[in-house]
């Protein structure tokens, strides 16, 4: 595997670096675990665009996306995506895993509470 792009004065060499690193890894995954998703502009907080760009690599690869919505930024917003759509993302799954899924956007105060629905999702996954 090629060692992570570094940043490059022409944009569109570093679009492209990133773009071959993102389907080089991804390609060879089952599952995409997508958390948070920002990154800073100046002194602003964004939606981090490469988070989704790997979620579409990923659906493009058959993989099973897990945003975990409760992470907020991208993950939230992707998390809505698969929500909403969850038969078209995860045909014929279980009501456990559906269930499963949609905890995974509940807000928790305990990380240790988000890991143990992330595992959970993971291992129902990994029956289907």
């Amino acid at each position: 595997m090629r060692p992570f792009p570094r940043a490059n004065p022409d944009e569109a060499v570093r679009k492209r670096l990133w773009e071959e690193y993102r389907q080089e890894l991804i390609s060879t995954a089952g599952i995409c675990l997508l958390v948070l998703g920002n990154k800073r502009i100046g002194a602003d907080i964004v939606l981090a665009d490469g988070v989704r760009r790997e979620f579409e690599i990923a659906h493009e690869h058959r993989l099973f996306v897990v945003p975990v919505g409760a992470s907020g930024y991208m993950a939230l917003e992707l998390w809505k995506q698969v929500a909403t759509s969850f038969d078209d993302f995860y045909p014929n799954a279980s009501a456990e895993l559906r269930e499963s899924f949609m905890r995974l956007g509940d807000v928790v105060d305990d990380p240790a509470k988000l890991i143990s629905r992330v595992l959970g999702a993971i291992a129902l996954i990994a029956k289907e």
